[in-house]
């Protein structure tokens, strides 16, 4: 691209990040006989392994060839109680390491001349002109018939969610069952409200192991010291290589995402991608991207992430009313759900598949008074 304001480069659609959202999109229109002229505009200039997309799908699935490992049993537990699932219909929890994705991604974008992801640029405005949009970039102009922006957006001081740091690690001595994954280990409440470990083996003795607390936004320094002492614990004496690290925030909330800003399509974690009352993204995410690749090649504007429910809105909203005014009851709650749901109700409650009748079982399973005191405090 030439010097900024010497040339515009006219396209059909200006994606604003290179994130999963971004890359996802992309790579569907470039799967099109003839997709449209796409740029993909992304600060990093290049992708590393940071982060773990995980989600439930049946044992074989599109993300196959790249997941980095599946679970055909999870676990819950808290210091007095455990629960294993064994499900017995078609639904595995899998795992997709960062670097596995784009690299995935972009050998689709790459595959069509039309889409083209550029590295290591930076968006200075995005202004409309009359029908069309100029995207300002320190390497250029370009101007857009349509702009969709998936850049994440720092956490306001009041957001609640899911606060998590990791590290995938080695040990020198067989520590993990690497056909169970344990989801929230060890659940308590403390201090600062309520934390789990989440622990995905790859083998016997390589596993990332994850330290979550849901609540406020925070420092993480409490984090790392419960993290190393659940490795510390895990290795009991065994030697420890740390590979990577990883961490981030959640948001959690059945807030509107904001909206468009003069035609701006917002989409990806930002617009509400992640499921509120849970956190999980990924599928999400895979479904906005096919919807917008159908309307963008017949010839619609691009949306951002379709409004939940009113009645999933509703039930999740309680949920997460409860967990933050009460973070004491937390692992009671998530126990409750452990025991006394099966493991195929569990995994739609958790991710975006749940049912009227799969929240029927939810209710049933909950413990009643605190979600009947939320109800009434709301009320008042």
């Amino acid at each position: 691209m030439s010097e900024r304001g010497a040339t515009v480069t006219p396209v059909d659609l200006v994606v604003l990040g290179g994130g999963c959202a971004g890359l996802s999109l992309a790579a569907r229109l470039a799967d099109l006989a003839a997709p449209p002229t796409v740029r993909v505009l992304e600060a990093r200039t290049e992708y590393a392994n940071d982060r773990t997309w995980s989600f439930w799908a049946p044992r074989e699935h599109e993300w196959s060839d790249i997941a980095s490992h599946r679970w055909d049993t999870w676990r819950f537990s808290t210091p007095q109680t455990t629960a294993l699932h064994r499900p017995t219909a078609d639904v595995s929890y899998h795992a997709l390491a960062a670097d596995r994705f784009a690299e995935a991604m972009r050998k689709r974008i790459d595959q069509h001349d039309n889409v083209e992801l550029v590295l290591g640029t930076t968006v200075d405005s995005v202004t409309r002109e009359r029908s069309a949009y100029r995207v300002a970039t320190d390497g250029g102009d370009l101007l857009a018939h349509h702009v969709v922006d998936t850049r994440p957006t720092p956490a306001a001081p009041s957001a609640y969610g899911q606060r998590f740091v990791g590290h995938e690690v080695e040990f020198s001595a067989d520590r993990f069952d690497p056909a169970e994954a344990g989801l929230m280990l060890d659940m308590q409440a403390d201090d600062l409200g309520f934390r789990f470990t989440y622990v995905l083996p790859f083998s016997e003795r390589h596993a990332l192991i994850e330290e979550t607390r849901f609540g406020r936004v925070g420092s993480t320094a409490r984090l790392e010291h419960d993290l190393d002492v659940s490795v510390e614990q895990i290795a009991d004496g065994a030697d420890v290589q740390m590979l990577r690290r990883e961490g981030g925030f959640l948001p959690m909330t059945t807030a509107a995402p904001p909206a468009a800003t003069d035609g701006v399509i917002t989409a990806g974690i930002r617009a509400g991608a992640a499921r509120a009352s849970t956190g999980y993204a990924f599928l999400r995410i895979q479904r906005w991207a096919h919807l917008n690749a159908a309307r963008l090649a017949a010839g619609d504007v691009p949306i951002s992430h379709p409004a939940e429910p009113t009645w999933r809105r509703l039930v999740d909203g309680l949920f997460l009313q409860v967990l933050d005014q009460r973070p004491e009851l937390a692992p009671e709650i998530f126990s409750a759900l452990g025991e006394r749901l099966r493991p195929e109700t569990l995994a739609r409650f958790l991710s975006d598949d749940a049912r009227l009748v799969d929240f029927a079982h939810v209710v049933q399973a909950l413990p009643k008074l605190p979600f009947l005191r939320e109800l009434v405090r709301s009320s008042r």
